[in-house]
């Protein structure tokens, strides 16, 4: 946990990745903590929704202010395995 927190301090931009399975307990705090950097120190936040969640995805709230990348068109699991 506390190297997390160290790397999260220093990052210069936070990517976040959505899955089918919604954030976890440490993921949403994870994510609270790159909120907070962004906040301080102005670090990008970049939302990426993954293949696999469903059809009428939004962002959470929170996340909507920020630029976000798609992946969902273009990553499948034959891209992932070249």
């Amino acid at each position: 946990m506390q190297e997390i927190q160290d790397i999260i301090a220093i990052t210069p931009a936070a990517a976040i990745f959505l899955g089918k399975d919604d954030l976890g307990s440490w993921q949403g705090i994870e994510l609270e903590s790159c909120y907070h950097e962004h906040q301080d120190r102005g670090i990008p936040i970049i939302p990426i929704p993954l293949p696999g969640i469903p059809d009428g995805f939004k962002l959470p709230p929170f996340l909507k202010n920020f630029s976000w990348l798609d992946l969902r068109p273009s990553l499948t699991s034959v891209a992932l395995t070249a």
